[in-house]
């Protein structure tokens, strides 16, 4: 596995103890990691950072949301 950034790897653990990732589409995507009610904003950079290091996949779509979670290894 490519070496993750400090926040790569924080994203990670936080998917891993139950966070959702979400992103919007369009002219300007956002990324945030929800549980319940609490949201967490995260750099678009570091998004497509995970999804080029092949550990994102697509799980659904909830508009105006695509969901994604951690690939099984």
């Amino acid at each position: 596995m490519a070496k993750l950034s400090i926040v790569q790897q924080r994203m990670v653990d936080l998917m891993k103890q139950g966070w959702e990732l979400r992103r919007t589409e369009g002219i300007a995507p956002q990324a945030f990691l929800t549980l319940g009610a609490i949201s967490r904003t995260i750099r678009i950079t570091t998004f497509f950072a995970l999804v080029d290091k092949g550990l994102l996949e697509r799980k659904r779509e909830s508009f105006p949301f695509i969901i994604y979670g951690l690939k099984e290894n």
